[in-house]
């Protein structure tokens, strides 16, 4: 192993024990020796999107895909920055180049179905997140997406709570699609005592 793949490797055990400081200074030395590798870039993009630094996240993956326009993940991370910062739009237009590259990959589809519903389109989240799952069946977060994405329809509520519970199933721990189930059959039960007029 090289000088900067330690380096490298180092970083990534750092990341996944979430010290990201730690990781951006193994990632940089990594870089310095080894300057080229989109990975590498792509991985202290990461780094600094934890630390809280997502314009110099951004100029991380972008540099990687300067190096390597079909690198997915880049297109992907910088995605996921983008719509962290409120610019759908362009996180949406990464997300499809992303999901161009590899149309089976249904992370991406669940990603870029938040961007859109983050834009205002509902139905388009809808069939994205449904599609997710479809290949990936057992990932709560596209669950817990679809649930909120039908949670803004009228009509939707009853599959949301559906989906939740199914997403609490894969991963009990996951408090925002608690949250969101809570709220939901709050909404049902208030529907169904609005049918009723009391005198």
């Amino acid at each position: 192993m090289t000088a900067a793949a330690e380096f490298h490797a180092a970083g990534l055990d750092r990341l996944a024990q979430g010290d990201a400081a730690s990781a951006e200074q193994a990632l940089r030395k990594a870089l310095e020796l080894a300057p080229d590798l989109p990975e590498y870039h792509k991985n202290l993009g990461n780094a600094l999107r934890m630390l809280g630094r997502p314009d110099e996240a951004s100029v991380a993956y972008t540099r990687a895909l300067q190096l390597d326009p079909a690198y997915l993940p880049a297109y992907n991370n910088l995605g996921l920055v983008q719509f962290e910062q409120g610019a759908f739009a362009e996180a949406e237009a990464n997300l499809c180049k992303a999901l161009e590259l590899d149309p089976t990959d249904s992370q991406v589809m669940t990603n870029l179905g938040v961007a859109v519903f983050l834009q205002g389109r509902t139905d388009e989240a809808i069939a994205l997140h449904r599609r997710a799952l479809a290949i990936e069946e057992s990932d709560p977060l596209a669950w817990g997406n679809l649930g909120s994405a039908l949670k803004a329809r009228p009509d939707g509520l009853e599959e949301a709570v559906t989906c939740f519970e199914r997403a609490l199933m894969l991963n009990p721990d996951f408090t925002q699609a608690r949250s969101a189930l809570d709220e939901c059959r709050a909404l049902i039960d208030k529907a169904r005592r609005s049918r009723y007029k009391q005198f």
